[in-house]
């Protein structure tokens, strides 16, 4: 009866270390499989960071407020959105704010440049004034204001050498 027993041992110790070889075999295959697809991932993540695509540029007559500030960082200015519209009864659109140099810079964006150009051609300066949404009026000072396609923007104070830069960028919108 012994010999039996030790059979079953022999036996049984011999499936524990089959099961275990299984087992290990299993997981080296799993870690591997998990090894190449990191690999996968790594070269797929590195050839999207070299093909990163260029920001379209604006279609003519179709500027939007990426567009001005874009066109304003391409002429040197630090650009920054600005919380907020404004409106003006002299404009159609509502005014974005932008912070250019630290300076408010309000941009009125129309859907076509001939909108765009009967509102300019009427404007005057001396009496060009903006509201807050809530009606509260907002300190412009006599704005230096410039317009082309279908913007219009209206630096209110800085420097004349920003407001030539801002004309320049204003100019180079399609």
């Amino acid at each position: 009866m012994q010999r039996v027993d030790e059979r079953g041992e022999v036996a049984e110790t011999r499936r524990g270390r089959r099961a275990q070889r299984m087992v290990s075999t299993l997981l080296l295959m799993a870690s591997l499989a998990l090894g190449i697809a990191a690999v996968a991932l790594y070269v797929r993540d590195q050839q999207q960071v070299e093909q990163t695509p260029v920001p379209p540029t604006a279609e003519p007559g179709k500027n939007d407020l990426v567009s001005v500030a874009n066109a304003l960082r391409a002429e040197g200015i630090e650009v920054e959105y600005g919380r907020g519209s404004t409106s003006s009864p002299d404009l159609d659109p509502p005014g974005q704010l932008l912070e250019v140099d630290g300076t408010p810079l309000y941009v009125f964006v129309y859907a076509d440049v001939a909108s765009r150009e009967a509102e300019f051609s009427a404007l005057d300066p001396a009496s060009f004034n903006l509201t807050s949404p809530s009606g509260r009026p907002v300190d412009l000072g006599t704005p230096h204001l410039t317009a082309n396609s279908n913007v219009i923007v209206a630096l209110a104070g800085g420097s004349p050498d920003l407001a030539d830069r801002v004309d320049r960028a204003v100019a180079r919108l399609a």
